[in-house]
């Protein structure tokens, strides 16, 4: 468990520092951004405007574990996986009020 949430921590700052490079501001998807242990305390910690270059939210959803993001479709479509502890869902649209 120790595990998968610190890989999802790693994750989730490693998308921050690439998506918010001050090159890369842009009005794109506006996605949930969260780690959490569950759906409900991720969304209380908001949403974001993505950069303009990011099109697609990312949800990883793993054992008392959430992360939504900004992503990619590339990343998206590389990366469907779902192996009974883990699960990548991602969407295109926009997020709804």
């Amino acid at each position: 468990m120790k595990t998968v949430l610190a890989t999802l921590v790693l994750f989730a700052a490693v998308l921050h520092t690439v998506l918010s490079c001050p090159m890369c501001e842009g009005e794109g998807l506006k996605c949930h951004t969260c780690v959490a242990n569950n759906l409900d305390e991720c969304f209380r910690q908001g949403s974001t405007v993505c950069p303009a270059h990011s099109d697609a939210c990312s949800t990883i959803t793993g054992p008392n574990s959430v992360m939504k993001s900004c992503a990619y479709k590339s990343f998206c479509d590389k990366s469907h996986m779902s192996n009974g502890e883990m699960k990548l869902e991602c969407c295109f649209n926009e997020l709804k009020p």
